[in-house]
This record gives C-alpha cells, structure tokens and sequence, in this order.
C-alpha cells in the first residue's frame, strides 16, 4: 500500500489562512464539506452496489469509504479538515487496492497542482465573489472591447485573437501558469493575441454566454479584418459553447470569423461542484488558501450557475424543466461546433476499464462527461482532434508537459 499524501500539519495550515477563518467563512467551509462529502458518500455506496461487487469484502470496503466520506458535520475547522483528510484517505485506500490508480500517480496527485485553476488571483482578496462582473480584461482590471482593440493593434499577432475562457472563480491568471512556460507564452510564440476574460459567477450559463456574446460582437466590430480563436477550460467549455450557440441563435458574426476552437477539461455532460472534496483532500497541501476560500464561497453561495453545470445545461430554455437536475440522458450538444476546426484536451486519473476509473475520471469530472462528444463532434472528421492525458488531475493539467505538447501541436497548424 502507498504512502498517502501528506498535508500541512493543522498548526501550520492554520498560520498560512489566518484571515480567512472569519466565522460566515468556516460557515461556508462546513457547509461546502458537508455536501460534497455526503454526495460522494452517496456516489461510493451507488457503485458499491454493482451485482459483480455485492455481498463481497471489496463491496464492504466501499460502504466504510461512503461512511468514511459522511463525516463533515462539526463545526470547528479542524474537524472539517481532519474528515476531509480521512475522507480522501479512505477512497485511496480502495482506489489502490483495485490497482485504478498505481503508487506512482497516487503519490503526483498532490503536486504540481495550478494553484490559479482553483481561484484566480483576483478573487483571493474578495469578500464576495458576487462583485465581479462578467468582462474582459487586461492589466490584471477590467476592460472594455474598445480598451482590447487598441492593445490588439500594437501586438504582433498575425494569426488573431485567441479569446481565453476560464471556469468560475477563475481569470486571467489561469493562463499565466503552465510548464515548462506559461500557456499565455505559447499563444504568442505562434503569433496569437491572448484576450482573458472574468466571469460573473452568480447566474445562469445562458446569461454568461449571452453577455460574453455581445462583448465578443463588440470586440469584432472594432478590429473588422481580424480572425478569432477560442481556447476554454473547465467550466469554461460550457460557456464557450453556450456563448457561441447564443451568437448563431442572434445571427451574430462570430461564427463567420472563427478559426481554432480548443476546450480543455470540458464537463460537456455536467458535474457535480460536491466533487471538488475530493482533490482538496488529496491536495490542500498545494495551494491551501485558495482551497479554502472557493470552499468558503460555494458553501455560502448557491450558484444557478453550478445548477445548469451539474447537468450540462448551455440553453435557456432547459434552466426551466422541473427538477433538481437534468437527467443524463437529456441532450447536450446543438450544433454549434459544427464546422469548426474544434479540438478536445482533457485528462483521466487511470484509463483502467473499471467503473471507479470512469467515476474518477480526472478527478473531478466524469469521464464519461468529459468524452462525451469525442466520438460525436471531435473525431467525427478527424482522430487527432481528441487528445486524452492520463495520470493527470484536473487541476494539474495545465501544468503538465504532455499538456503543452498537445497544445502547441494545436496551435502551430496553418
């Protein structure tokens, strides 16, 4: 059996988010701890009960890892940071005796985490995340379309824009992290112009795409002989895809001017927020700060927006169907990446063939969320345009050298 991780010891944790520990944000920590352990607790004990896994030992010990991941209930700090690390602790354990994931990728899950993948730099400071406004930006402030234009005009950038789309609670500092280089310094060696935007994290997907739509259309508007690219990560690939539904759906111009379209670790099938628990718990160590304020927001915010992502919504008029969620059968996909020279990134945790790999998937997201329109849309005209990393996290791809190769493979094509 490997070594699990090891996180901060709780006195030294303690020092480095001193501040943050205000009594609404513990409040939002435990609530946030409570749901995503309860619903991982959940989802252990669905897949424990699989006929080829009932009345065994192997079913037993998944029913104490659902125990195990149920314990989030106190109210102090350090309970919930000790039922976060037990928790994690407890699913390893059944994750390395069914061989899902080996020692090797076990041991990486805490390092080499994007601390910026978790919460962007601008959203450390805030009180509440509710004050951003959905804009682009530049100089680390918001900008308009016009302010983009002009810095555009004295870039040399011969292949366009290259509008980056983070996930909520992400920004411009995303792109800024990355190895062997920043991903913002791949994009200009092959000559594109990077334009960040921040995201209003309070409403609905349809509403975000529709604003950034407008935004975009502006943008385009000022700069009239110039092509546009896209490149979106995480949550941000639902956005993207619903910014550019929303623009087909207005008869905008956007699609006329788009040439590479690049989402990366897209959850096109949805996925659950409850989920980040788990890559907390194998890797608070790595960026303990940020892990806790995104707790602190999402367990005292509930987002319409994380509602439509759950399901994969990215259209109005699915934000109205009853129920808590969508089912998973419900369409996702509406055409509009058709006839675009689109590409998929994403990575996987294990490629093993078991039902826990695809419940893990990278760690995060499912992997059948994160496939699902590889064969459909991806590798529809061409294999290549799918490019799978395995024994990578969610929050680790960016910083990974498989990552940057692809990538860059992507970007030098004519």
């Amino acid at each position: 059996m490997g070594e699990f991780p090891k996180l901060p010891g709780l006195p030294g944790l303690l020092l480095q988010i001193t501040g943050l520990l205000t009594e609404s944000a513990v409040s939002g920590i435990r609530n946030f701890a409570y749901e995503s352990m309860t619903w991982m607790g959940e989802q252990a004990e669905n897949i424990s009960d699989y006929p080829v896994l009932r009345n065994t030992e192997l079913a037993r010990q998944l029913r104490r890892t659902g125990d195990s991941l149920k314990e989030a209930g106190s109210v102090s700090f350090e309970a919930i940071y000790s039922s976060i690390h037990r928790a994690a602790e407890s699913l390893s354990e059944t994750l390395l005796t069914l061989r899902i994931v080996d020692q090797n990728t076990f041991q990486n899950l805490a390092s080499n985490i994007a601390d910026t993948a978790i919460l962007g730099d601008s959203f450390v400071a805030l009180r509440d995340p509710f004050e951003v406004k959905t804009s682009f930006r530049l100089n680390a402030a918001d900008a308009t379309p016009e302010l983009i234009a002009e810095a555009f005009r004295t870039a040399p950038a011969r292949r366009g824009l290259m509008i980056c789309v983070p996930g909520l609670y992400q920004d411009e500092s995303l792109w800024k992290s990355g190895r062997p280089q920043p991903v913002v310094e791949l994009l200009k060696q092959q000559s594109y112009f990077p334009v960040y935007l921040r995201l209003h994290p309070g409403t609905h997907v349809s509403t975000i795409g529709k604003e950034i739509s407008t935004l975009i259309e502006a943008l385009l508007a000022a700069l009239p002989d110039t092509p546009v690219h896209f490149m979106s990560f995480s949550q941000g690939g639902l956005i993207l895809r619903s910014t550019l539904l929303a623009n087909d759906r207005s008869g905008g111009s956007i699609r006329k001017r788009t040439g590479r379209v690049i989402l990366i670790s897209s959850p096109d099938g949805g996925y659950f927020i409850e989920k980040t628990g788990l890559l907390f718990g194998f890797g608070l160590g790595e960026a303990p700060s940020r892990a806790i304020k995104f707790m602190s927001f999402a367990g005292n915010v509930h987002s319409p927006a994380f509602r439509d992502m759950a399901a994969g919504i990215i259209r109005e008029e699915d934000e109205k169907k009853t129920g808590p969620i969508l089912p998973m059968s419900t369409n996702h996909y509406f055409g509009e990446l058709d006839g675009l020279d689109a590409y998929q990134i994403y990575s996987l945790i294990s490629d093993s063939n078991h039902i826990w790999s695809n419940w893990l998937g990278d760690g995060l997201i499912e992997e059948s969320s994160l496939a699902l329109l590889s064969d459909t849309v991806y590798r529809k005209n061409e294999e290549s345009r799918v490019h799978c990393l395995v024994g990578l996290s969610h929050f680790q791809i960016l910083q990974s050298e498989a990552f940057q190769k692809a990538l860059f493979q992507i970007l030098e094509k004519p």
